[in-house]
This record gives C-alpha cells, sequence and structure tokens, in this order.
C-alpha cells in the first residue's frame, strides 16, 4: 500500500511539472514575435519561482503572475524605432504574465493534486488499521 501511494504521489509530480517544463518559442521575424521567443528564454527560471508561489499560495501567485510584468532588457530594445520599441515592449510583458501565471496555476494544480493524493493514502491507511484484527 505504500509503494502505491509513493508511485502515485510521484506520477501526479511528474504529469503536472511536464507541460511548466515545455516552452513553446515563436519563430516570427517581426517585432512581436522575437520579443516572445526572447521572453520565453530570458524568462525560463521565473517558471520556477512562480511554481512554487502557486503551490505555496494559489491565489496571490495566480493573481501576480498575470498582472505583474516582467521588464524588458535595454539591450534588446536599443537603437529601434519607437514603433518597434512600443511593439516589441507591449508582447514581450504581455508574453511574460501569460508564462508566469500559467506556471503559478500549474503550481496551484500541483498542490492540490498532492493535497488530494494525501487524504486518499491517509483514508487507505486509516481504514487498513482501523479493520485489522489484532
Amino acid at each position: 500500500m505504500k509503494k502505491f501511494g509513493l508511485v502515485l504521489l510521484v506520477v501526479a509530480l511528474l504529469a503536472t511539472c511536464a507541460p511548466v517544463l515545455t516552452l513553446a518559442y515563436s519563430t516570427g521575424g517581426d517585432a512581436c514575435g522575437q520579443a516572445k521567443t526572447d521572453a520565453g528564454i530570458d524568462n525560463g527560471g521565473m517558471h520556477w519561482i512562480w511554481y512554487g508561489a502557486g503551490c505555496l499560495f494559489p491565489v496571490i501567485a495566480i493573481l501576480g503572475g498575470f498582472l505583474i510584468p516582467m521588464p524588458v532588457p535595454a539591450n534588446r530594445i536599443m537603437g529601434k524605432s519607437a514603433e518597434y520599441v512600443t511593439n516589441y515592449t507591449q508582447c514581450y510583458q504581455e508574453q511574460t504574465k501569460t508564462d508566469n501565471g500559467m506556471a503559478a496555476i500549474w503550481g496551484t494544480v500541483t498542490a492540490g493534486v498532492l493535497y488530494c493524493a494525501v487524504w486518499i493514502y491517509y483514508a487507505f491507511v486509516v481504514v487498513s488499521v482501523a479493520s485489522t484484527v489484532y
């Protein structure tokens, strides 16, 4: 029974972590496509922070992830036209907010699955111990 519970927890963790680990990059040559690609690359380390925050503080992390934009690195927009800078900045910030919010959602889902798995495991342990005759 203990092995089943451990396997269930490992499978739940792997199933919910996989989408967070994969990043979809845009290959467009325009400002918005380039901004989305750069945002996915630059924001890679922040996924784990938002994921962990989603596990610990679900509502705050989801709201923060979707509302707090990441700043655009200055070297990406130096020497570009005003229109390019505006488009790049807008797309970059939208992409980072989406990525961070989704990481927080996956953290919340992981925490929920683990919470349910622990309660189910304990329910089976309590039932098996209570029904055991000594």
